[in-house]
């Protein structure tokens, strides 16, 4: 394994941690965001490493970057952009709402940046072969309708989530929800593949 690799493992983890240790934690709802957060970047520094074994470092930033600007702006589940609001809203104290409109436009910039400077790059990985076959079709729409769903299920969970936490009877109502929206992604993914 490259030395850089290794640097790079060990700067995100202290981060990781790091933002672990600010966090504060008053209610279910937070529990949950933090836990999302941490399986996230164990799921994205995993993916780095295997990209950048496979590529080097620089290719494998890049390509773990578009995996995740696909990952925020194709999935309709506002929880997709927490490697970026979970230590905003704990660092800054912005709202994760706010947040997750931010980090879609930000992600969608990067992509057409991409589609546009890094054509040769996305041509070489699964996942930049998917993105050039939705631009080159002109599919932008799943874009829009992703990040709009996303900002309005963001709201909509929030308030959920705050209403569950002073009704307990109610959050097995939120957990059905979760996975009928988790089981309608799945199908759809199935239906469009």
């Amino acid at each position: 394994m490259n030395y850089e690799i290794i640097i790079m493992i060990i700067l995100l983890s202290i981060f990781i941690y790091y933002v672990n240790i600010i966090s504060v934690i008053e209610n279910i709802k937070d529990s949950i965001i933090i836990n999302v957060f941490n399986t996230l970047s164990v799921l994205f520094i995993l993916i780095f490493i295997y990209y950048s074994v496979l590529f080097g470092v620089k290719r494998g930033i890049f390509t773990t970057l578009i995996i995740w600007c696909l990952f925020v702006t194709t999935i309709p589940i506002p929880i997709s952009g927490a490697l970026v609001s979970v230590p905003l809203k704990n660092l800054l104290n912005i709202d994760l709402d706010t947040t997750q409109m931010v980090i879609s436009l930000f992600c969608l910039c990067f992509i057409f940046y991409s589609y546009y400077n890094f054509r040769n790059y996305l041509s070489e990985t699964n996942s930049g072969r998917f993105l050039l076959k939705i631009l080159d079709l002109g599919s932008f729409s799943i874009f829009v309708v992703s990040i709009l769903a996303s900002i309005s299920l963001s709201y909509f969970i929030n308030g959920i989530m705050d209403e569950t936490i002073h009704i307990n009877n109610e959050f097995i109502y939120l957990i059905i929800f979760i996975i009928s929206l988790i089981y309608y992604i799945i199908s759809l993914y199935h239906v469009l593949k």
